[in-house]
């Protein structure tokens, strides 16, 4: 029903809370001959049951995407190992007190097959097993004290069960019942036995179906999360609040969430870039934009279809339907209209930087605390899904202890883009893009460094990195591996991972995880967009993510390696 436990849990609660009939589709509980077993283990006609045996495999069309593409939830597990899994449950129940699994991972990072034991109380146990890669027979056997239950070829949808009874010492005694498919040619016709299921469970006002209910399908997802932990496949899905298949966005949003209203200052690049990604999400509206001039923001909101449009922030700021504001001015302007919007009552995303030095910062962050506004520095990098599974992957020991990050950014900017070359303006590298490098490394070590050194050059009393292209990439090394973040890196959709064994030896696996527009970063917007919205409905203040002292942290850093260049900025004069 979902791709993880957390996501099950979510479905559950918001169909119980609008108490809605929902079921996750496993179609062979409504079999007749899967009823029938039922009622054979609920009769005890094969005495106290010890053990089930369950297995399916088949070899998998090596063209069919969805099935080895890890991004598009591929793999063996969740889409026929539950089967076997399900049969072990219906049985014994969803809470085994051990999981034990032996699987194995293709390069795409998805499992091709695994020999699962679920281990219970009073020595009764349950091994399935799966694989993408040959035919297993798919069958099921449930021995008891007194007999057996073996569920013939195809087990999924069953038409042959037999039960083979003890009769005396060394002989047994079998017999088979046959059950028609509603179509005697077609396995498939059993959705009718489903369908009807769901009809009649509606039809009397129920929320589940007692063959198969919440409660199983939410423990059979937190069983198929422990195996999936022990083989060390981690789904790009598990770590996004967003899923995002090739060609498709999906935002998950409860279906009362009143969508925000924006207010955008400033009618630059970064903006245009901002709302033409950000339109998509379903919990956005884009109500007002402001410039300096009329027509500058006239322009902005025919472009962008936004019905009002001011020639002065605050004028934008003092409309009350505006819920929250994106800032994407220049660098000089940011504290002062955060300033501005938070006094007016609104929620704040402002461009990096934030500010222009700790001092700035600190009154923007008070502000915002004092008035339990959200405001947030747009460190979007840090909302993609492959930084999310990158700091999941640390956290989770995936490397081993971390003990050095190297990060490289360098972009050949126009000699007529005045934001970056002119001081008055705030520019140069560091606040523009080594911003981005330093937040990779606080990510990963935090913000509190016992010493920081930095050798680099000022032009015209700007410094700058900024005169030719480098790698973009960030390596994270640890004890047991390291992460290697590929290019874009602010904006990656690309993660290797090299592991190490005992003797040295090196394993590499790269995991994609595709923007909502495959063709375009920008497009990443909208991961940042629907974190904001999310903190601003949960009546949050800061995102987890990238928080406020984080924010401020990374600022007193910019501020040293400012001070050890001589760059002074106009804002750091008293």
């Amino acid at each position: 029903m979902a791709m993880n436990a957390k996501q099950s849990a979510a479905l559950i609660a918001l169909a119980r809370e609008k108490k809605l009939f929902l079921m996750e589709g496993m179609w062979t509980r409504f079999f007749p001959s899967i009823r029938f077993v039922r009622k054979l283990l609920n009769d005890h006609e094969i005495g106290e049951v010890r053990h089930v045996h369950a297995e399916i495999g088949y070899p998998f069309p090596k063209d069919e995407a969805r099935l080895w593409k890890n991004e598009l939830g591929g793999g063996g597990l969740l889409d026929i190992g539950i089967y076997p899994l399900a049969f072990a449950t219906m049985v014994f129940g969803t809470e085994p007190e051990k999981v034990t699994s032996t699987g194995t991972l293709n390069d795409g990072g998805v499992d091709v097959h695994n020999s699962v034991t679920l281990h219970y109380s009073d020595l009764r146990f349950a091994t399935i097993e799966y694989s993408m890669l040959v035919q297993l027979s798919e069958t099921v056997t449930i021995s008891g004290t007194t007999g057996r239950i073996h569920i013939h070829t195809p087990a999924h949808l069953a038409t042959e069960v037999s039960v083979i009874r003890s009769v005396g010492p060394g002989k047994e005694e079998s017999k088979t019942t046959q059950f028609a498919w509603p179509d005697a040619d077609n396995g498939y016709s059993g959705f009718l036995h489903e369908g009807e299921a769901v009809t009649k469970a509606i039809q009397t006002n129920q929320l589940e179906a007692e063959e198969y209910s919440l409660d199983e399908s939410l423990g059979i997802m937190t069983i198929m999360d422990k195996i999936r932990k022990d083989i060390g496949l981690v789904s790009v899905l598990d770590v996004i609040p967003v899923l995002v298949a090739l060609d498709t966005l999906v935002i998950m949003t409860s279906i009362n969430t009143r969508p925000l209203r924006w207010g955008i200052l400033g009618c630059g690049r970064i903006s245009h870039t901002f709302a033409s990604n950000v339109k998509p999400l379903e919990t956005a509206i884009f109500h007002a934009c402001a410039a300096r001039s009329l027509d500058k923001a006239q322009e902005f909101a025919t472009k962008h279809n936004i019905p009002h449009a001011y020639d002065s922030y605050e004028a934008l700021c003092s409309d009350l339907e505006v819920d929250v504001v994106y800032i994407g001015t220049i660098h000089p302007t940011h504290c002062k209209l955060a300033l501005l919007a938070l006094n007016h009552g609104k929620h704040v995303l402002v461009e990096k930087p934030m500010a222009m030095n700790v001092k700035e910062a600190e009154a923007v962050i008070k502000l915002a605390q004092q008035k339990h506004l959200f405001f947030m520095e747009g460190m979007w990098a840090r909302f993609f899904p492959a930084i999310r599974f990158v700091r999941q992957l640390i956290d989770q020991g995936g490397i081993g202890d971390v003990h050095h990050v190297h990060s490289a950014f360098g972009v050949p900017f126009k000699g007529d883009n005045d934001r970056i070359w002119k001081k008055e303006l705030g520019g140069g590298g560091l606040l523009d893009i080594g911003i981005y490098v330093i937040a990779s490394a606080t990510m990963v070590l935090g913000f509190e460094p016992e010493n920081v050194t930095s050798a680099g050059k000022l032009n015209d009393k700007v410094e700058y990195s900024t005169l030719t292209k480098l790698s973009e990439t960030v390596t994270i090394s640890g004890s047991k591996g390291r992460i290697f973040i590929q290019p874009p890196a602010h904006a990656t959709m690309e993660i290797s991972v090299v592991t190490y064994d005992e003797f040295g030896k090196e394993t590499e696996k790269t995991l994609r995880f595709p923007w909502p527009n495959p063709n375009d970063h920008h497009s990443g917007f909208l991961y940042e967009a629907e974190a904001v919205t999310e903190a601003i409905h949960n009546n949050q203040i800061e995102r987890s993510e990238y928080s406020h002292a984080e924010s401020l942290g990374i600022m007193k850093i910019m501020d040293q390696i400012r001070h050890n260049l001589g760059l002074v900025y106009t804002a750091d004069t008293p």
